[in-house]
């Protein structure tokens, strides 16, 4: 069965003063909305509230009150970074399958709030604590992989950085498109090579910042203007 995406919500990408829940109810209303739905079958949220005071188990509630609903399928996730995408394959399946008509991925995270350092702690916890005793966190498990790719694809050094500028070029690009975004400024690959390394071959501009947002997707087994 196809699978269409009928709504879309998004809040802005910076630090906000909001709470999680907040953001997160703020955006499925406005997928819904988007849609021209009031409620759906399923509700799946992906959160990064690290550090935050709200369980998890309490997020789905505070939604559901939120959207004036109590009888949806709900799963709840907390995780980092690949998050939102296991979740919204996880809804596609559920859609396509025929087990749901329609279902609702919210995915985001607050982390202005926290220093740079108490977050690169959080997110270590994700990783094997055998790894983090040899060092591991996220920067450099995001290194390892990106020297794999290198060894795969036979890249020279010189190769992948080249790679990896004209990548984070692209994408302050279309940052400065963006209004939803917390920075609104292009670069070129001279600034890029200018930004210090974090974990090679990573540099500044290859590292996500920290930031608070929230997006959210509805699909549909119905067809609508966007597949």
């Amino acid at each position: 069965m196809d699978v269409y995406i009928s709504g879309v919500g998004l809040t802005k990408f910076g630090r906000l003063d909001l709470s999680l829940e907040t953001l997160l109810a703020e955006v499925a209303v406005l997928a819904l909305r988007d849609a021209g739905r009031d409620r759906t079958d399923a509700v799946f949220i992906g959160t990064a509230d690290i550090g935050g005071r709200i369980e998890d188990s309490l997020l789905v509630s505070l939604i559901a009150d939120h959207l004036g609903v109590s009888d949806f399928l709900s799963t709840p996730v907390q995780t980092v970074s690949p998050g939102g995408a296991d979740l919204l394959e996880t809804a596609i399946h559920g859609v396509a399958n025929g087990d749901l008509k329609q279902a609702l991925v919210l995915a985001g995270g607050r982390t202005t709030h926290l220093s740079r350092k108490e977050r690169t702690r959080s997110d270590s916890d994700f990783i094997d604590r055998m790894e983090r005793r040899y060092g591991i966190n996220p920067p450099a498990l995001a290194a390892l992989m990106a020297q794999r790719y290198r060894k795969e694809h036979r890249l020279t050094l010189q190769q992948l950085e080249d790679v990896l500028s004209r990548i984070a070029v692209k994408n302050h690009c279309n940052g400065s498109l963006n209004g939803h975004t917390p920075f609104r400024k292009e670069m070129d690959r001279e600034d890029y090579f200018k930004s210090r390394i974090v974990s090679y071959p990573l540099r500044l501009h290859d590292c996500a910042p920290l930031t608070d947002g929230v997006s959210a997707i509805l699909l549909t087994s119905e067809p609508s203007e966007v597949r």
